[in-house]
């Protein structure tokens, strides 16, 4: 899996010039050094991100930012792929709507829409798969259309990026060095109208041109960031975790198919992250032991989980002296349960967690439990350089992987602005300019504040700024309301 070094957006919502959210570590701030993921050629990685700010500051905004192109990435491929069993690739200009990319939200300030600058995304990402290289993905959007678009990787050796692809609108150049197992098909494939006609480019290579491994990697990562955001209950995890045994074993038998493919090729084969969250169900039975010591660790007494038999059925939550079924339990711990799962997996196959108000639902000592969870996990896999063997699926598979969870996420709960929590570069706030758009910064930007310093109360007499400003009083609310007659 891969970690993510940065991201960046513009024109995005609330978000108007570049935006950028960075999980580099300061290197001047020696505090809670244990729990950095250490990378070689990178420096260190921050395992989690806390966002502060005030409502409506643009935090949330941010955070979707993070996932748009996950939702149309996946929508996109799943189109690409159903054309390409219908052996119509001719057909696809006819299968993606004209408006695909109408629905991206861009800035809208004093003088209305930011209409003449592209909406930006750009990720840097570092692998784990070695020799570990870096990407940089960059995609620009407008006038309804991929602008431009760009992928380059450097490896340890490397003294400078290389380019994997690049586009400006219809122009593609695909490089022909440092990408695997290339073949001079690829510039003739870059130059045909199938790849001009189809947004975004990158869904496209990694399924008509599945031996170009970095874009596939970088897309699985794309793809696979986890967000939970503020839903509580119907969202994609309750479908995932109550598929039935019998779907769960279709997948098995694809996969073992996929892997012996390969072993009898005599080839070094990396599973992928979407073919390990595919398997991964088949091991709720050993899982829901772990998500009972995650309720019980965050303070709900849960004895286990009854996993439905077939579709149709639910989740029943196993107490002492009751059982009690999903849609029945509180919102809180319907929560928690999306809360934990996701947790698990990203312990166990890596990824970006993603939570908007964390606390929402929740006790706030749940928060202070998965920040010193976080802290704890990410100690231990930096202490005893942990390597995941996931060799237990299948004994012919050795995976050479180190699977490291990051998680960021946006809170109002500001008893977490505690140095014993978080460090200062993990401190994150939002707040908007005088034209209404967000900025972004962390706590490390102010060169005076020390770890000995009280975070919050700093924080909520304004010294960091980013806390809801008003200047009307008690007095004039009162006033307003006796003079329209609402108080009599």
């Amino acid at each position: 899996m891969q970690q993510l070094i940065s991201f960046s957006v513009s024109n995005y919502k609330s978000i108007k010039n570049e935006a950028t959210l960075s999980f580099a570590a300061d290197q001047r701030d020696p505090s809670h050094s244990s729990i950095l993921i250490e990378k070689e050629q990178q420096g260190s990685l921050l395992p989690t991100i806390a966002l502060f700010g005030a409502n409506g500051s643009g935090k949330s905004n941010l955070l979707s930012a993070m996932t748009y192109l996950k939702r149309k990435y996946e929508k996109l491929f799943l189109i690409i792929k159903k054309k390409q069993k219908e052996a119509k690739k001719t057909a696809f200009k006819e299968s993606i709507p004209d408006d695909y990319w109408s629905d991206i939200p861009v800035f809208i300030g004093e003088n209305g829409l930011l209409t003449d600058t592209p909406t930006t995304f750009r990720f840097s990402l570092i692998d784990d798969h070695l020799p570990a290289p870096i990407y940089e993905y960059s995609v620009s959007i407008f006038h309804n259309r991929i602008w431009e678009e760009t992928l380059y990787k450097k490896k340890p050796s490397d003294q400078a990026y290389s380019l994997v692809f690049s586009r400006k609108l219809d122009s593609i150049e695909i490089a022909n060095k440092g990408i695997d197992n290339y073949s001079p098909d690829l510039e003739i494939e870059s130059n045909n109208n199938y790849y001009k006609k189809v947004n975004p480019l990158l869904p496209c290579v990694i399924t008509e041109l599945s031996t170009i491994n970095y874009c596939r990697r970088v897309y699985i990562f794309l793809t696979d960031l986890i967000d939970y955001g503020s839903v509580i209950y119907n969202h994609k995890w309750v479908s995932e975790i109550t598929r039935s045994r019998k779907e769960n074993i279709k997948e098995l038998t694809k996969i073992k198919k996929a892997i012996n493919n390969h072993t009898n090729n005599k080839e070094s084969y990396y599973i992928t992250q979407s073919e390990v969250h595919k398997s991964k169900l088949l091991d709720i039975d050993s899982d829901a032991k772990n998500m009972v010591l995650f309720f019980n660790y965050f303070g709900c007494p849960i004895i286990d989980f009854r996993f439905p038999e077939k579709k149709g059925d639910e989740i029943k939550f196993i107490y002492k002296n009751k059982t009690i079924n999903l849609s029945e339990e509180s919102t809180g711990n319907r929560k928690l349960l999306g809360i934990v799962f996701m947790l698990l997996r990203c312990f166990k196959y890596g990824g970006t967690l993603i939570f908007d108000e964390i606390e929402s639902g929740l006790h706030e000592i749940i928060a202070f439990k998965l920040l010193d969870l976080m802290n704890h996990i990410s100690e231990y896999l930096a202490r005893e350089e942990h390597r995941f063997k996931m060799s237990h699926m299948y004994n012919s598979f050795i995976f050479e992987y180190r699977f490291y969870p990051q998680l960021v996420f946006s809170t109002h709960n500001t008893n977490l602005l505690d140095p014993n929590l978080l460090r200062k570069d993990q401190i994150w706030f939002s707040q908007k300019d005088e034209e209404g758009a967000s900025e972004f910064y962390s706590l490390s930007d102010y060169p005076d504040v020390r770890i000995v310093d009280d975070f919050q109360r700093n924080y909520l007499r304004g010294l960091y700024d980013s806390i809801p400003v008003s200047d009307v009083d008690v007095e004039t609310v009162i006033s307003a309301l006796q003079d329209s007659n609402v108080l009599l």
